[in-house]
């Protein structure tokens, strides 16, 4: 839409000067909703491209369960970080020493408690049966 184009519907220039400021401050609220709109989307998308990057190594070094690997990582200081791959992969190391049983080649937990009565071991008292 113009000025000329309001002139020949046969607007007068105060007139058709008003309109077009109108027009000029819809379209500028339609360009800044659409701006806000695809900034969301970058960041989605942002978002979604770090997770796939966490997925992919946790599934490269093996884990167990994703969801629970995750959970133990801080997705703001890897989000926050200049060098997210070398912060990731510091977290994992950490992870990986700290909880290793959520790996596929890490150690297994190991159960707590007393040990077999059949080794000898234990509360210290023989068992002789129920009298």
């Amino acid at each position: 839409m113009s000025m000329e184009f309001l002139q020949e519907l046969g607007l007068g220039e105060e007139a058709a000067g008003q309109i077009m400021a109108e027009f000029e401050k819809a379209l500028q609220a339609v360009r800044q909703e659409l701006e806000e709109r695809l900034a969301a989307r970058e960041r989605e998308m942002e978002e979604l491209r770090t997770d796939f990057a966490v997925e992919k190594e946790l599934t490269g070094l093996g884990a167990k369960n994703l969801k629970a690997v995750k959970a133990l990582l801080d997705m703001d200081a890897l989000r926050a970080s200049e060098d997210s791959q070398a912060e990731l992969t510091r977290q994992l190391e950490e992870i990986r020493r700290e909880n290793g049983y959520l790996f596929k080649d890490g150690r297994l937990p190991v159960a707590a408690g007393p040990t077999s009565a059949r080794t000898g071991k234990g509360f210290g008292f023989k068992f002789t049966g129920v009298r």
